[in-house]
């Protein structure tokens, strides 16, 4: 969607819904590659269509069949890639007119609908196959820009939620807790910030 063989095609996508139990069907797993299906923004430009950065979400009487690919690509006013991520898409159901970065992420939070909400639901997600195959099922998180790019986290990381380096300034930190229960932060939505480094593995 806006994004042909993952080149910007900006176009104005006004709804896409899944009625009467339709499915959206897209397989796959972590020693697999299999289809993707390809998110971009819509064009906020478009001088017939009023609100044309927003889409209408629906798939509150469908499902999502697989845990395949999802991925969105951020494309600057020139056309050029800023980012790419590929999640594995979740069975989320909900209805929303938000930006085409925001469904990438609620088709993408993978902790359970619960009575009580952990503060991390709408941050966590699990990567998907693409670009590195190694990397399938590791546990991510949005960063705090709220624009589809997200950070790497490590096996047993939990609580996360977003900081800010400056009390008065932006959020601009992931932390949370890591396996051991010591609070790490990042930075910036870069991985190698992470402070103190995420402890090592033991078998």
């Amino acid at each position: 969607l806006n994004t042909v063989k993952a080149f910007s095609s900006p176009g104005v996508i006004r709804r896409f819904e899944f009625n009467s139990d339709s499915c959206l069907v897209l397989p796959g797993q972590c020693d697999k590659r299999l289809g993707v299906l390809r998110l971009a923004a819509n064009d906020p430009a478009s001088p017939c269509v009023p609100d044309s950065g927003l889409i209408a979400f629906n798939n509150l009487e469908g499902q999502v069949c697989g845990e395949g690919d999802l991925q969105f690509i951020k494309f600057d006013d020139m056309g050029n890639e800023l980012f790419r991520n590929t999640t594995r898409i979740q069975n989320n159901c909900f209805c929303l007119t938000a930006t085409m970065s925001q469904v990438y992420m609620e088709l993408s939070y993978f902790l359970p609908p619960q009575l009580v909400i952990p503060p991390d639901a709408t941050i966590l997600a699990i990567q998907g196959t693409r670009p590195d195959q190694n990397e399938c099922g590791r546990l991510v998180a949005f960063c705090a820009t709220r624009d589809g790019q997200f950070v790497g986290l490590a096996q047993g990381d939990h609580d996360v939620f977003y900081d800010r380096s400056d009390p008065c300034g932006a959020f601009d930190l992931v932390r949370g807790y890591d396996r051991l229960g010591k609070v790490f932060t990042i930075s910036n939505c870069d991985e190698s910030t992470r402070t103190p480094p995420a402890p090592p593995l033991t078998q």
